[in-house]
């Protein structure tokens, strides 16, 4: 069948588009606080599993290497099938593999268990920008991604905080099995009610459109700037991913002679600052451009990053340090703007699909080498308490220099990225 273009196409009511925007973007709000959890669990796990820093950082890998390569195949698959079809799908996988790790006693179960969860996890943003893109007035997109990535950063948030006190209180195998609950109520929640786009008034049920072809994929691959955004997100998230989603807790509570539920208070505030700056950067991007606030992004990221981990800080600093790192971390909304811009809106979900996995990619390849150079460093000084290798806050700081240099590549990629607002 050739394409053939609707002629007209009822607009949307902002109610409910916003209300498709919700259900589509709910799993990636979700997924969150699985995605997270290790952070807070790090002392468990180590004692658990039996296993050391560089199996912890492998452990995170697992979940990061499917989400990554996925990430081009499911936008080929939400781009054909749709969001309604695909995400339901994805949601169930994820609660099972959620099942799995709660009862398992076996690292390399975990392991399989958060590969798994992250092949389901692959299609959590991609739909909800998917729908974005669909559903949304050009004029609302940057704001509406902006809004997608706090619902993560308030999962994280929530992964951090709440889910922390309950796993305290319950213990994180109970925590785990009420996650998979969630999700496999999510899954059916989402068949049943979303739509993939609004409503045709004037052509008939039955037309469809022609499946999106290499003739629209192939302008999109070789496209540079394609690319060069994919690693502007991927170098300006990375920090957020390995300091606030993994290490950071443990970092902190050495660093400034603290205990876990204090780091992971200051780690949270920086889950709050993304949430705050989410909206704000996506209602910039409207207005001033993208690129500017892809820029000023990681200027903030470099001004604040380097004091939390350089300078001697009080603790009220140190929150007041974090929730600015958080806030001024969101030009990546900016970033995925361009991507759902440079090209048409059928090709949007590989797009997006593409940047997403260039922002787990260089953290997820990162943080395996950062566990590696922990031990490493340990090996000069090798302490043991409570049956935990002890890891100092120098060797944390040694191994996490890699952050500020991330922001600094990102920095330079924004000067080969083409500024895709058009301004009335």
């Amino acid at each position: 069948m050739t394409y053939k273009p609707l002629t007209t196409t009822a607009a949307p009511s902002m109610r409910l588009a916003w209300a498709m925007w919700i259900l589509s973007t709910m799993f990636f709000f979700t997924h969150y606080f699985v995605r997270v959890a290790p952070a807070v669990m790090i002392t468990d796990l180590l004692r658990d599993f039996h296993v050391n820093a560089v199996a912890l950082g492998a452990l995170a890998s697992f979940f990061y290497i499917p989400y990554v390569t996925a990430q081009i195949p499911m936008g080929m698959l939400i781009d054909r099938y749709g969001v309604r079809l695909v995400l339901p799908i994805c949601i169930v996988i994820s609660a099972f593999s959620v099942m799995l790790f709660a009862q398992t006693t076996s690292i390399e179960t975990a392991n399989w268990s958060r590969f798994f969860f992250g092949l389901g996890a692959a299609a959590a943003f991609i739909s909800a920008a998917k729908i974005a893109a669909a559903w949304f007035p050009p004029a609302y997109l940057a704001l509406a991604m902006g809004l997608t990535q706090t619902s993560g950063m308030l999962g994280g948030l929530i992964g951090m905080g709440p889910s922390a006190h309950a796993m305290a209180a319950v213990g994180w195998r109970p925590t785990f099995w009420f996650f998979s609950v969630i999700f496999l109520t999510l899954a059916l929640v989402v068949a049943l009610f979303l739509r993939n786009k609004p409503a045709s008034t004037t052509t008939a049920m039955h037309v469809k459109e022609a499946p999106v072809g290499w003739a629209e994929i192939r302008p999109l691959v070789m496209h540079p700037v394609t690319w060069i955004n994919a690693l502007f997100c991927g170098f300006i998230f990375a920090p957020m991913q390995l300091y606030a989603e993994f290490w950071g807790v443990a970092y902190l509570s050495q660093l400034n002679n603290i205990n876990a539920m204090a780091a992971g208070t200051a780690i949270g505030t920086t889950f709050i600052g993304w949430c705050v700056g989410g909206p704000i950067s996506g209602w910039l991007a409207d207005r001033i451009g993208r690129v500017p606030v892809m820029r000023l992004s990681a200027i903030g990221g470099l001004l604040t990053l380097p004091c939390i981990m350089y300078c001697s800080l009080s603790y009220p600093m140190l929150l007041v340090m974090n929730f600015l790192f958080g806030l001024t971390n969101t030009g990546l909304v900016a970033g995925y703007t361009v991507a759902g811009e440079l090209h048409s809106k059928r090709t949007a979900g590989l797009a997006m699909a593409i940047a997403n996995m260039f922002t787990i990619l260089i953290g997820a390849a990162l943080n395996p080498i950062v566990g590696s150079i922990l031990d490493t460093l340990w090996k000069k000084h090798p302490e043991i308490i409570d049956g935990v290798p002890f890891y100092a806050a120098a060797d944390y700081t040694q191994a996490l220099v890699v952050l500020p240099m991330c922001l600094v590549a990102g920095f330079i990629c924004t000067f080969f990225i083409k500024e895709t607002l058009k301004k009335s």
